[in-house]
């Protein structure tokens, strides 16, 4: 059986929606952002009750950058901390299957009883089990860089979920909501599925990739190529420098160039009807 990469991150990211969204609702206190709208007459510094019901949208998300308190950001910290360990062991795991089926390669990282167990993998029903506990002890130098940077992630998550939240209260004060109508709202935002499910399949794709290049490097490949689905503009640039030595940068940047990019990067090897075996129409 052939690890398909798409399907075997999606899966992955499903099983993590419910630790983001936990993560997401834990950053801010509703009642705290409805107590400080409330109690504020003039929140926009208007004084005229007919002009605050027509503040624009940025205005609503300036006051909530300002005035809407983090609360906790310690479960999506670890909720990332999760998704990296979990995906960076399917990265191993999908990549040590891919070197015991290249060919020409000058040295192999992984031991040879990796490799052959990687060949026996049942891919519908992979788990990364123990192992991704284990890498989150003693974390890999690619995997310590993920690791190191969820408080930069966790910045760019609160400054969405602000502006979201002052977009909905911006609606809300025009519609001329009550107190309960605009807590549905804010819930509505920090109980989105879909939000929590792009963010879950951004940060798998990322560990995957990176515990790939990584691998990659210490087995000897020397040229990867940018496999497309779906390709943006920035996307297809990267496709269209394919393929670059393992060193060197993509002009945008290494997969996922955005959220819910499912582009991906694979070995260059002359023998394309192999890669295409193990990537399908992906690699033509």
């Amino acid at each position: 059986m052939k690890p398909n990469r798409t399907r075997l991150k999606t899966r992955l990211a499903v099983r993590h929606v419910r630790s983001i969204r936990s993560g997401i609702r834990a950053l801010v206190d509703v009642e705290q952002i409805l107590d400080s709208w409330f109690a504020t007459q003039d929140p926009i510094d208007s004084t005229d009750a007919n002009e605050a019901k027509t503040i624009s949208t940025q205005m609503a998300r300036d006051w909530a950058k300002v005035h809407i308190r983090i609360e906790n950001t310690e479960l999506l910290y670890n909720a990332l901390g999760r998704i990296y360990a979990d995906a960076w062991v399917l990265g191993e795991d999908i990549t040590d299957y891919e070197l015991a089926r290249a060919l020409g390669l000058r040295k192999a990282a992984p031991s040879p009883k990796q490799l052959r167990r990687a060949l026996t993998i049942n891919w519908n029903t992979w788990r990364p089990g123990n192992r991704a506990a284990a890498r989150l002890v003693a974390p890999p130098n690619g995997l310590k860089r993920l690791l190191d940077a969820r408080r930069i992630d966790i910045q760019g998550i609160t400054r969405t979920t602000l502006d979201r939240i002052g977009t909905r209260l911006a609606d809300g004060l025009k519609q001329g909501l009550s107190r309960r109508s605009m807590a549905k709202l804010i819930n509505e935002v920090l109980n989105d599925p879909e939000r929590s499910l792009m963010i879950a399949g951004t940060e798998s794709s990322r560990a995957v990739v990176q515990a790939s290049k990584d691998l990659y490097q210490d087995s000897g490949v020397e040229m990867i190529q940018w496999l497309v689905a779906d390709p943006c503009e920035d996307c297809q640039d990267n496709y269209d420098q394919s393929p670059i030595p393992i060193g060197e940068e993509w002009r945008n940047g290494d997969p996922p160039v955005h959220p819910n990019c499912m582009c991906d990067v694979a070995p260059y090897v002359v023998d394309t009807k192999e890669w295409a075996a193990v990537y399908g129409e992906d690699a033509e």
